[in-house]
């Protein structure tokens, strides 16, 4: 084995490049059996089974992801207009938990307030309404909620129901 002098290169920049090709030296002369990554210092192109995913969402559930640091520190401020245009866009949309015997474990309103009660994104709840396919042992049920618009007049004379309250807004 070839011994790699690595006293005279200054810079950590330089160091990780020589050892990153040392290692492509090593993965392409030896073609070692545990390593299955073909290319130093990447995972590219490897394929990975079901459990992996499994075992990695366990893992990283109720761990947030820290982003940069927001330099505009203004106060958000949301008008009744944006938040009605926020509610029209919503489906609404309650969940229904249940367990591997189909016993029911919990019923939530929200999709966010699913997402809370297991540390899990929005992002995978919806993820999971798309495809069918859950990563833990529940099984989830959607209901889309009843959004039509019944309209009535000033004398509460009854005339006719829209689908939703877009149509409803003029």
């Amino acid at each position: 084995m070839e011994y790699v002098d690595l006293s005279n290169i200054t810079g950590i920049e330089q160091i990780k490049k020589t050892l990153f090709l040392r290692e492509q030296y090593y993965i392409d002369n030896i073609d070692p059996s545990l390593n299955i990554c073909k290319r130093a210092g990447s995972p590219l192109g490897i394929k990975h089974n079901i459990m992996f995913s499994i075992n990695l969402s366990k893992a990283r559930r109720g761990k947030t992801i820290k982003s940069v640091v927001n330099v505009n520190n203004k106060p958000k401020i949301t008008t009744i207009e944006t938040k009605l245009k926020i509610s029209l866009r919503c489906q609404g949309i309650s969940v229904k938990v249940f367990d591997k015997s189909k016993n029911l474990v919990n019923q939530f309103p929200t999709m966010t307030s699913v997402a809370r009660h297991f540390g899990v994104s929005n992002r995978t709840i919806n993820r999971i309404l798309n495809t069918g396919i859950s990563y833990d042992d529940f099984i989830y049920k959607f209901e889309v909620k009843d959004n039509r618009v019944w309209v009535y007049d000033f004398s509460n004379n009854f005339i006719k129901i829209l689908d939703n309250a877009k149509n409803a807004v003029i």
